[in-house]
């Protein structure tokens, strides 16, 4: 049966072909032909032996990801991939031209787990988390596709059922110069809260920035909001953000989704730098960005005013918190 080249880092893969090559250089040649020239079939090999590209194409395969669709936003200057995977199932992804970044969004399970009140995708029910080589394919399919070298990453975690192992070998790939070579100042992990995650990937010195989504300033808000079932303390959770950027020296950033009437009063702005304040995150390494869901039709919830937003963001200035305004634009 073939394997999927891309779920192998480099040490599998030396491990996996040493017995179809004739010369331990020939692994560079083949690692090059993958990663940095992207090409999708061993028949591209060019400066590989006929006989070795055989024997690869007899034993793995190069590529699970058929783009299925695809559709361009003009004036946020971005473009969705749907992806059909032969493993089954169908996922998206968001390129984006940020300034001089080309920014990649990645999805790394299908579906969700969660029963959120909130959410901005179609709610698809969870079915499985992604192959390390699939969320790797996405980056070289969107950078063949778009002609453009992939600088950026925010990598889509999940939430209570996040398949550790598969997100440290992909980080490992992501970060190798020899695979992507992507610095971890420039990765994102994001999520809502998921302690056990964060501490185990303390004991890794990736240096990622972490990304968590915030809908309010204490549980039980949070809960009218997200998931009935969500089990972790905002409190307990900014705690252990506080060990992970003290221990990495890597950002932390909060995504505060900014609702009308549900978490955006002068008493919620206050209760949100007491509590930053409280677990020690007021700091040049962590950002606040207020969210706005311009255009969100499909949804009870609605974003709150221009003097409303202004009057929050006075208060957290006022308490010397990094704080900026962002639109999400909902693609998906």
């Amino acid at each position: 049966m073939k394997q999927y080249i891309l779920d192998l880092n480099i040490k599998e893969l030396e491990t996996k072909i040493k017995t179809h090559i004739d010369c331990k250089y020939r692994l560079i040649q083949i690692v090059e032909w993958i990663y940095n020239k992207k090409v999708d079939s061993f028949e591209k090999f060019k400066n590989i032996p006929v006989g070795i590209r055989k024997n690869l194409s007899n034993n793995f395969f190069l590529r699970s990801l058929i783009i299925k669709n695809k559709k361009r936003y003009l004036v946020e200057r971005k473009i969705k991939y749907i992806f059909y995977s032969s493993f089954g199932g169908c996922f998206s992804s968001i390129f984006s031209f940020i300034k001089n970044k080309n920014f990649i969004y990645l999805s790394s399970q299908i579906g969700c787990s969660e029963k959120c009140f909130f959410c901005f995708k179609k709610k698809k029910t969870y079915e499985r988390h992604l192959r390390n080589g699939e969320i790797i394919e996405q980056i070289l399919q969107v950078e063949n596709d778009t002609n453009k070298k992939i600088t950026d990453i925010s990598i889509c975690v999940g939430e209570k059922i996040i398949n550790f192992t598969n997100i440290i070998s992909l980080l490992h790939s992501i970060l190798s110069n020899k695979e992507l070579g992507i610095s971890g100042k420039r990765i994102i992990l994001s999520t809502v809260f998921n302690i056990q995650f964060i501490k185990k990937l303390m004991s890794y010195n990736f240096r990622v920035k972490f990304s968590i989504d915030l809908y309010g300033t204490d549980d039980k808000q949070i809960k009218k909001i997200i998931s009935k079932d969500f089990i972790f303390k905002i409190e307990d959770s900014f705690n252990i953000c506080k060990r992970y950027i003290n221990k990495t020296g890597s950002i932390l950033i909060i995504n505060y989704f900014i609702l009308e009437n549900i978490n955006d009063s002068v008493i919620d702005a206050r209760k949100l730098s007491k509590l930053l304040k409280r677990c020690g995150l007021i700091n040049l390494n962590v950002k606040i960005n207020l969210i706005v869901l311009d255009n969100y039709l499909n949804s009870k919830f609605k974003s709150s005013n221009e003097k409303t937003i202004e009057k929050f963001i006075k208060i957290l200035r006022f308490n010397k918190i990094n704080v900026s305004v962002k639109s999400f634009n909902f693609m998906y």
